[in-house]
C-alpha cells in the first residue's frame, strides 16, 4: 500500500484542501476542499494530484457560459427562419446535399447579402407569417434574393413549379392548368 500523502493546506486549481473527510467503511480516503467561489466539496486526493478535479464545478460552468455568450449572435438558432436560411445555403452551396442538383447544380445561387448573414436574410424576409408558409422563389429559375423570394403557402408554391407550363391569360401569367 502506498504511503499516505498529506495534501492539507495545498492548492489545486481553485481548491484548497482543508483536511480529511470522515471515512466510511470500504471507501477510499477523501478530503474536504474549499473552492475559491465559497463552496466546499469532498473528493479523493488522487483526483487533485492528477489534475482531474480543479474546482467545485464552477470552473466548467464559467467556461460553458463564456462559450455560449461568444457563440450567440442573433439568438434565433433553431427557429423556422434560421433553419430555412441554413437549408437554402445547403441546397445552393453544398454538392453533397440531396437537392443540390435542382438548385446549386443548375446555377441557382444565394445572394451575397444572405450568404454569410442570417441577420440580413431575416431583415429582408421578416419572420415567417403564421401558418404553413415556406420560402418560395417567385421566378423558379432565378436566385435566392430579397427581390425574388417570399413566404408562400402550399397552394401558392404548388402553382410555382418548373414543370408547369406558364401562359398569359387576360394579362396575367399563370400555369396552363389554372387558365
Amino acid at each position: 500500500m502506498p504511503a499516505r500523502i498529506d495534501v492539507t493546506g495545498q492548492r489545486f486549481g481553485r481548491l484548497i484542501v482543508l483536511g480529511d473527510a470522515p471515512k466510511k467503511s470500504g471507501e477510499r480516503r477523501k478530503v474536504v476542499c474549499a473552492c475559491d467561489c465559497g463552496a466546499e466539496i469532498v473528493c479523493e486526493p488522487r483526483q487533485l494530484t492528477r489534475g482531474k478535479t480543479r474546482s467545485c464545478g464552477c470552473l466548467q460552468k464559467e467556461a460553458v457560459a463564456k462559450t455560449a455568450a461568444t457563440n450567440i449572435t442573433h439568438g434565433m438558432a433553431g427557429t423556422v427562419e434560421y433553419n430555412t436560411w441554413v437549408k437554402i445555403k445547403s441546397r445552393c452551396l453544398n454538392p453533397k446535399n440531396a437537392k443540390y442538383a435542382d438548385y446549386g447544380g443548375r446555377g441557382i445561387k444565394i445572394c451575397e447579402a444572405w450568404k454569410d448573414s442570417f441577420e440580413q436574410f431575416l431583415a429582408d424576409m421578416g419572420k415567417r407569417p403564421r401558418g404553413k408558409q415556406s420560402i418560395d422563389r417567385i421566378d423558379v429559375n432565378a436566385d435566392y434574393s430579397p427581390e425574388n423570394c417570399r413566404w408562400a403557402n402550399h397552394k401558392e408554391q404548388a402553382r410555382n413549379k418548373r414543370s408547369h407550363r406558364m401562359v398569359v391569360y387576360e394579362g396575367t401569367e399563370m400555369p396552363l392548368s389554372q387558365a
